[in-house]
């Protein structure tokens, strides 16, 4: 599969995930209680 192709399947469906999901610094893991006792 050309990587043009995979880059554009990736984005549609990072486009339609909640924003709540993404890995944005924001949503996902990022805001995940766990992450917050992995960093002490």
């Amino acid at each position: 599969m050309p990587a043009d192709e995979v880059i554009d399947a990736m984005r549609r469906v990072g486009r339609q995930l909640p924003a709540s999901l993404r890995e944005t610094g924001e949503g996902g893991c990022a805001a995940c209680r766990l992450n917050e006792t992995g960093r002490k």
